[in-house]
């Protein structure tokens, strides 16, 4: 192995990033390459992804090998917003569920993040800039929403993408990269 190379070592294992791009580009979610590195960082200008989808012909180009992939919330992939549980993660999430009718919980798709946390996506026709939703009483943040102008690491980045190694991998809900589509009045229940 070359162990001056800025690439980081692809895991045997890793899933197929090309593929899981072209599978988020198809679904109508504008996606981006992102270091690899624990960073999360996107490659290159994302500007131009937050008003547009990539061209399908241009991700092989991108996506190459040991980079990861990021969702575009907002309405250019299609009202796509995402819940991000990060602090105290396993106790916050199990009491929002304790909140949620049960039909709509089971319809969510859950993605435990390569910290530990959860990643809750969906799409509705309102959604808002990235908001603090919870906070601890120390001020930290439990709970906060990925709206317009965000992006969020995807399921079917390799390991490296996140500095603990460990995969963004989906547990529960609609599979990915289908998304389900909620109403108002379910968004505000969330």
């Amino acid at each position: 192995m070359n162990t001056t190379s800025n690439q980081p070592a692809v895991q045997v294992d890793d899933p197929d990033v090309v593929a899981w791009a072209n599978a988020y580009i198809q679904a109508g979610i504008s996606v981006i390459p992102i270091q690899a590195n624990g960073t999360k960082r996107p490659v290159g200008s994302w500007k131009p992804y937050q008003s547009q989808i990539l061209a399908l012909d241009r991700v092989q180009l991108l996506f190459t090998q040991g980079l990861g992939i990021a969702m575009i919330c907002g309405r250019v992939s299609g009202g796509l917003e995402v819940l991000d549980f990060d602090e105290r993660a396993e106790e916050t999430m199990a009491r929002w569920r304790t909140l949620i009718p049960e039909e709509l919980f089971a319809r969510l798709p859950i993605v435990r993040t390569g910290g530990g946390g959860f990643h809750v996506p969906y799409r509705c026709s309102t959604i808002s800039p990235s908001q603090k939703i919870a906070r601890t009483s120390e001020r930290k943040v439990l709970i906060e929403s990925r709206g317009e102008r965000a992006y969020i690491v995807a399921v079917g980045s390799p390991r490296c993408t996140h500095h603990s190694g460990r995969y963004y991998e989906q547990i529960q809900g609609t599979p990915l990269p289908n998304l389900p589509v909620i109403t108002e009045d379910e968004r505000a229940l969330l």
